[in-house]
């Protein structure tokens, strides 16, 4: 959050704190995002660590949790389809 500085842009989320206090308006930034397939990142690390005798990025634990998490996720879509589609 920042401090208002003037009058404030009409599209600005801004809070009054009240009791004098300055207004402060809420900043939203859009942090530049490239593309990736992380999927394949995440292999390739664990490709890595193997040929190198180094630790991959990803844990054996935390592989084990997100596979244990998309497979209820695909239980959970399967089970909301309806049959015959």
């Amino acid at each position: 959050m920042s401090q208002v500085q003037g009058e404030p842009d009409p599209f600005d989320i801004v809070l009054d704190l009240g009791n004098g206090k300055p207004k402060r308006k809420i900043e939203i930034f859009k942090p530049e995002i490239s593309q990736s397939n992380a999927i394949k990142e995440e292999l390739q690390s664990f490709a890595d660590a193997i040929k190198n005798n180094t630790t991959p990025v990803v844990s054996l634990a935390q592989g084990t949790q997100a596979l244990q998490v998309a497979h209820q996720i695909m239980q959970e879509l399967n089970a909301a389809v309806p049959s015959g589609l």
